[in-house]
Order: C-alpha cells, then sequence, then structure tokens
C-alpha cells in the first residue's frame, strides 16, 4: 500500500520532456484493447508502458516480472481517479498477455499464502463476481486486483499473497492510525495545540512506515522465489506497490531469477520524489 509523501520541485524541463513522454504512452495505450500474445515481452512493455528496470542474476533460474502497482487507499467499491484507472488498465492488460505467455504464479501484497474467501475477503469476492463479464469495469473500482485477477484467470493463474504477514499487519495497523488521524487534523473544530499533537503524530506513524517499505519488499521477493522453488517454476510474476519493488526485485535477483521490472503509462514521471506521489485516493463513491 503506498503512503502519502512530501512533493519536491523538479527540473522545469526534465518535468515536461517527462510528461510529453507519459502522455504519447497513456494514449498509445488507451488505444488498444489487448496485447498481441505474438509480440515479444519487450514490445508488451512498450504498448502499455515500459521497462523501468531490467536486473541479472548471474546464475539465472527463471524470470520474475514485477508489476509496479498502485491501488486504492479506501476499502469498499468506490471510483478512482483517472491516473489509477489508467495504472489499473496497462497492470491488466499486461497481465492477460503474460498469462497468454505461459505465466502461472502471480505474488501479490497479501499475507503469505493462498488468497481463499473468508470473513475478510468475502465482501471483496462479492463485488468483484458479477462485474466479470465487462473486462475492463473493474479497471475503475478500487477493488483488491489480485482477487479480480484469481477469479478472472481461474485454472490458469494461481494467486498467492507473499507478503511477511506481521510486517504488512504492523503497516496496516499504522496506515489506519494515520488516516484516521488525517481526518482529525481536516477538522476546524480541533484547537490548535491539538492539531500540532496530531500532526506530531502523523509523522511518527508516516516514519514507521516508511523504514517497513524496504523489508517489505525484501520479504514478497524471498518469499515468492521460495514458492518458486517448489513449484518448480521458472517464471512468474509479482504485483506489489512501486515502493516495494526496488528491494523486491534485489531479493529475487539475489535467488537467481531474472528480474524485469514494469511501469504502467501513466505510473510516474521521471522525477524520483514525484514518482511517490500519491494519487490513489478516491473520485467518488458508489
Amino acid at each position: 500500500m503506498r503512503k502519502p509523501n512530501g512533493h519536491s520541485r523538479g527540473n522545469p524541463v526534465r518535468l515536461l520532456a517527462a510528461a510529453l513522454v507519459l502522455l504519447a504512452g497513456a494514449c498509445a495505450s488507451s488505444q488498444i484493447d489487448e496485447i498481441p500474445p505474438a509480440v515479444s515481452l519487450d514490445r508488451a512493455f512498450d504498448l502499455v508502458g515500459r521497462r523501468s528496470l531490467r536486473l541479472e542474476a548471474e546464475e539465472r533460474r527463471g524470470t520474475v516480472v514485477l508489476i509496479k502497482d498502485r491501488h486504492s487507499t479506501f476499502p469498499g467499491f468506490q471510483r478512482v481517479r483517472p491516473q489509477l484507472r489508467q495504472v489499473q488498465r496497462d497492470n491488466r492488460l499486461l497481465l492477460e498477455y503474460l498469462v497468454g505467455r505461459g505465466y502461472r504464479l502471480l505474488g501479490c501484497e497479501f499475507p503469505l499464502g493462498p488468497i481463499v474467501e473468508n470473513d475478510e475477503t468475502a465482501t471483496q469476492y462479492r463485488i468483484i463476481r458479477p462485474r466479470l463479464r465487462d473486462r475492463r469495469e473493474l479497471d475503475e473500482y478500487g477493488v483488491f486486483q489480485p482477487i479480480r485477477f484469481q477469479l478472472v484467470f481461474r485454472e490458469r493463474l494461481e494467486v498467492v499473497g507473499v507478503e511477511d504477514p506481521e510486517l504488512l499487519a504492523q503497516d496496516l495497523e499504522d496506515f489506519d492510525l494515520f488516516a484516521r488521524a488525517r481526518r482529525s487534523l481536516g477538522r476546524r473544530d480541533i484547537p490548535a495545540e491539538d492539531r500540532a499533537e496530531i500532526a506530531v503524530r502523523m509523522r511518527e506513524l508516516h516514519l514507521r512506515m516508511a523504514q517497513n517499505i524496504a523489508a517489505r519488499g525484501a520479504a514478497a521477493g524471498r518469499n515468492l522465489a521460495a514458492l518458486m522453488t517448489e513449484k518448480e517454476l521458472d517464471r512468474a510474476v509479482m504485483l506489489v506497490g512501486g515502493a516495494h519493488a526496488p528491494a523486491a526485485a534485489e531479493a529475487l535477483v539475489a535467488a537467481g531469477f531474472r528480474v524485469e521490472v514494469f511501469e504502467s503509462s501513466r505510473y510516474a514521471n521521471e522525477n524520483e520524489t514525484d514518482s511517490t506521489r500519491p494519487f490513489d485516493d478516491v473520485e467518488d463513491r458508489h
């Protein structure tokens, strides 16, 4: 899950050039309804985004396509902003292509192990199931995309959680506290001294979440590598928040896998600080 980050100024010329590149990519990806199955992985990336990184292992055991994800920070069924819709659409198109090319395992931001329908996930299954007929509809909503993919590609793709359960649980708890504090900070009836205390608490929570980013990514990479070894697979897909991607990629390379890191045409601009800017809050509610 992406966390709020501060904004910073970048070189105007670089930002303009990056914006033009991303606009061209977004226009190209919005004009296709699928990635032709016969094209190369390089071409598939270009059609809906770009490869942001390729890492080679010294003794390669296989390949992982690591998709940098964004996801809604609000639970439930809600329409998300245009940027996130494009990210979800591009990621879905790429995953359709990869499944067609024989990728059979997807690791995602969920506690390590299978994703099953239970008390915690039942609402997501209930929302997603009746909306699968139109393959495009759920690109626009803040549902848990891995469950969507599990249902769409059943018997063709195994979707599993690869997160360390304790690290993920701590982050989710901290983010919930952060979101509640942010809502309180927006109230006009809060005294100035209380607002100052809330702001301090938000900074503390943000720092703790930031310190967890690399640990979560590294654990996810190690866990996916272990699952690939257990299942004797030489290729897989990982779908994780972009901030976790560097550590996840390093762990996968250390385990012997080549890593191809993909980002959507609307994911980020060339400025690294701006690339972590959150645009995944909701546009309206349903």
